[in-house]
């Protein structure tokens, strides 16, 4: 959902939907394609944190640039270690858009990874499957943690 172009979501994902490891499901019976409609119930921070991320894409146009240009202009990719992709919008470049700095983070490692930002203090909007455009807390300084096999959304 924080991605330029057309987001993509399989079906089920919002409730974990497991195929069971099959990869090519399309000739499979029912017990390997089907949804259970249950995993809304055991957990429910899931569907939270997807309606919640389609809010903050909605609500923001730094996530759904224009054209190709306006993202070349204004997004760059941060240097990180192995497991690691961070990226920064220039939120200010992005008509419409409120917040100034905006900064990206998926970390895939089974350990916290470390990025680094200019120094100040940032609104937390994205963490440890939680999403909330008003703000779940503040970092600040240059290094910024994102927790092992999370992602993370900042903004000043």
């Amino acid at each position: 959902m924080t991605s330029q172009g057309v987001p993509f979501m399989l079906s089920g994902e919002e409730m974990l939907r497991n195929k069971k490891g099959v990869h090519n499901s399309y000739e499979s019976p029912d017990s390997i394609n089907h949804l259970d409609w249950d995993n809304l119930e055991r957990y429910p921070q899931v569907m939270d944190y997807y309606k919640n991320l389609i809010a903050l894409r909605k609500a923001h146009p730094a996530f759904h640039m224009g054209s190709a240009d306006m993202v070349r202009k204004n997004l760059d990719f941060l240097p990180t270690e192995n497991c690691l992709v961070a990226y920064h919008i220039n939120g200010r470049g992005v008509p419409g858009e409120q917040w100034g700095d905006i900064y990206v983070a998926f970390n895939a490692h089974k350990r916290a990874r470390t990025i680094e930002v200019p120094d100040g203090t940032y609104t937390v909007v994205c963490r440890n499957i939680k999403c909330d455009q008003q703000g779940i807390g503040v970092v600040k300084g240059s290094k910024i943690t994102i927790p092992a096999q999370s992602a993370l959304i900042i903004h000043n």
